[in-house]
């Protein structure tokens, strides 16, 4: 694809882009501005957090489709864009460049010339938008006003992310027949719905059969969505393990900078804190971190600052030593200052997404059982911020005054504490 060619699509999607935003409901989280895929994890955490905590039961339909870009039918683009307001001058344009292209493979030898008559093109800055388009026609041909979970109101039936879909029902039968409806509509596209890949999870321990043209798809306790794990059941211990994982993946990748002696401090720094820490914390705006989660992210970071630095813990260097050297970015610390700011700015937005609805809800119809809850999104800001930290963080000056206090309130390192400054 040229260069003049990928400036000539910018300048379209320049055009295009506000009115097909404005098209696009809430569900929808990709390629837009002001979205992120950290927006649908916390809905997905709350939902789970918050139906366990008052004894309702959620069935969630994780839907993939194969190879969605390459399938799509092109008359349903263009039918697509035309119901949602775009101007005929640029469905034409964009019908020339999809017309009469071609393709060959190459492999021994060249292939003759095939016709490309579906899908969009990869890398073209325009797909990304036309498939979100598509999306959004199949969707307003469903008919789910009634289906899905009521949050104050509201009906939340399926979360979006270009062609990441979950579906949300507080019913096996509503979920198969939800299931069944997307899976007819798609295929008007030219979607193919990948049953083999569709995942139902729940914190229901009946699980009913639930098919979908004829095949019936697969129970799971856990899910990867976006690269956050999300569980039934100790979700949060699980994540932190991958999380540290995947971190000593990537440091062991970077070895030969990150061990080399000869290499400076101030680039280990550079590249610890670029590329190590932000696999470590991804996702941290969402967690609800137990002391014990902490723990675990900070003694994974001690190790790896001895590791860079070639001490041991036999040594018995003192962390404050090691850390004073290194002055890496701590990734507790990080996490706290990243969740303080993220929840202010998500309060305060003053469009109502999902992310700031499903905050602020919470299931009136629920039965909490007696005793101790497990640890929840909301208590490290309540225990700082007081019981009406909603109002607080709306706030800008008043919410941003307090950070500093929960910071240093909920740090905990142990592992500097006088006692333990040789572990």
């Amino acid at each position: 694809m040229s260069n003049i060619y990928k400036v000539f699509s910018r300048i379209i999607l320049s055009r295009i882009t506000r009115v097909l935003d404005e098209n696009q409901p809430k569900e929808q989280a990709g390629f837009r501005s002001g979205y992120s895929t950290i927006d649908h994890i916390h809905v997905l955490r709350q939902i789970v957090q918050k139906y366990s905590e008052y004894n309702k039961f959620y069935y969630l339909g994780f839907v993939d489709f194969n190879k969605a870009f390459d399938t799509l039918e092109h008359e349903y683009i263009w039918d697509a864009l035309h119901s949602q307001g775009i101007q005929g001058k640029y469905i034409r344009i964009l019908r020339n460049i999809y017309s009469k292209t071609t393709a060959r493979v190459k492999l021994d030898r060249t292939s003759e010339e095939f016709p490309i008559e579906r899908g969009v093109r990869q890398g073209y800055p325009i797909s990304p938008k036309l498939f979100s388009t598509v999306l959004e026609k199949i969707f307003r041909n469903l008919e789910w006003n009634d289906y899905g979970l009521n949050v104050n109101g509201e009906n939340l039936n399926h979360l979006r992310f270009a062609d990441d879909l979950v579906l949300f029902s507080e019913f096996p039968r509503t979920l198969q027949q939800m299931l069944q409806q997307l899976s007819d509509q798609r295929a008007k596209a030219g979607l193919t719905m990948n049953t083999n890949k569709t995942k139902i999870m729940t914190n229901s321990s009946k699980s009913h059969n639930i098919v979908v043209n004829m095949q019936q798809i697969e129970y799971v306790d856990e899910y990867i969505y976006f690269g956050q794990l999300i569980a039934t059941n100790k979700s949060m211990h699980k994540e932190i393990d991958r999380r540290i994982a995947n971190t000593w993946k990537r440091y062991w990748s970077l070895s030969e900078i990150m061990k080399d002696r000869d290499m400076s401090i101030k680039v280990k720094r550079k590249v610890y804190n670029i590329c190590i820490l932000p696999c470590l914390t991804y996702g941290c705006q969402t967690w609800a971190l137990t002391e014990n989660l902490a723990n675990k992210i900070n003694i994974c970071q001690n190790s790896m600052e001895r590791s860079v630095i070639g001490v041991k813990r036999r040594d018995k260097v003192r962390l404050r030593e090691i850390k004073t050297r290194t002055q890496f970015k701590q990734a507790h610390s990080v996490y706290l200052t990243q969740k303080w700011r993220w929840t202010g700015h998500m309060l305060r937005e003053s469009e109502d997404k999902w992310t700031k609805i499903i905050t602020e809800w919470y299931p009136r119809d629920g039965n909490r059982s007696r005793g101790r809850q497990r640890k929840r999104w909301e208590d490290d800001l309540k225990k700082v911020a007081g019981p009406d930290w909603i109002r607080v963080a709306k706030e800008r000056e008043k919410w941003k005054s307090l950070e500093e206090a929960y910071v240093e309130r909920q740090a905990v390192y142990k592992t500097c504490k006088p006692n333990a400054d040789n572990i």
